[in-house]
């Protein structure tokens, strides 16, 4: 992962100019450790739920048990689930102004950083590539807004709070293994993803020049017209997406 974007991307996550913003990121924050929390109850209460039942009593007592033992087991276990959900949906909703402002400001900033380009650059004809680009961009910046925050930072928490439970329920060698075969499984997941990138990436430049060629091509349509063209176009675009059909076959492939 390129650090040096997450670097770039976190002022417009915590604006220093707007505290009203600060206030809801620290709140939706709260509120996913506490979902996180929450979460990881949800499989120990079952336990409970599960371990009452074995309890052996009379009639009565198991009367009383069920109505203030296993009963409010399941409604803890409920609750948990609720909570768990709940906090999930409060985040995303304190979350969603902070989020889609961060990708208006980035957007902004693009097109602006597009109008300072040179006139040779302009003159060059590459609106389509361009416009797909920042489109793509703007996709791929939100996905990783809401991966950094709500995926990697929680699950460190939770990652901590389960080898916690693992320690007081088992032992020290039993967390020690299932850590070691998290860690590994964590290093092989980066690996296949790092080299599944270059692919993508392949991909999305053979979808930028078809799309250019496509929107070039309108363009000029007068041009491409006069000169009897079209066919010569459209024989561009088709390769272009010969070579994205390749790509993208590669990709969900492997």
């Amino acid at each position: 992962m390129n650090f040096e974007i997450i670097k770039n991307i976190i002022p417009f996550l915590w604006p220093s100019n707007n505290k009203s913003f600060r206030v809801r990121v620290a709140f939706s924050f709260l509120s996913l450790i506490l979902s996180k929390i929450f979460t990881v109850l949800i499989p120990i209460s079952l336990i409970w739920v599960v371990d009452s039942f074995e309890i052996e009593t009379d009639k009565t007592d198991e009367i009383i048990l069920f109505f203030f033992g296993t009963f409010t087991l399941v409604m803890l276990y409920i609750l948990f689930r609720v909570l768990s959900i709940g906090f999930t949906q409060l985040r995303d909703a304190v979350f969603a102004l902070v989020g889609q402002n961060a990708l208006r400001l980035i957007a902004i900033k693009a097109f602006r950083h597009i109008h300072s380009l040179s006139l040779n650059y302009h003159l060059s004809r590459k609106t389509g590539a361009i416009s797909r680009i920042v489109e793509r961009g703007i996709i791929s910046t939100e996905f990783l807004l809401r991966f950094l925050f709500f995926n990697i930072i929680p699950l460190v928490f939770e990652f901590i709070l389960v080898v916690f439970i693992l320690v007081l329920k088992f032992d020290i060698f039993y967390t020690l293994i299932v850590s070691v075969c998290l860690f590994l499984y964590l290093y092989f997941t980066y690996k296949v993803t790092e080299w599944r990138v270059l692919i993508r990436k392949k991909m999305n430049e053979y979808d930028s020049e078809s799309n250019q060629k496509a929107i070039d091509g309108l363009l000029n349509y007068e041009t491409v017209k006069y000169f009897s063209a079209v066919e010569y176009e459209i024989q561009r675009f088709d390769n272009s997406r010969q070579k994205y059909q390749k790509a993208a076959v590669k990709t969900s492939v492997f």
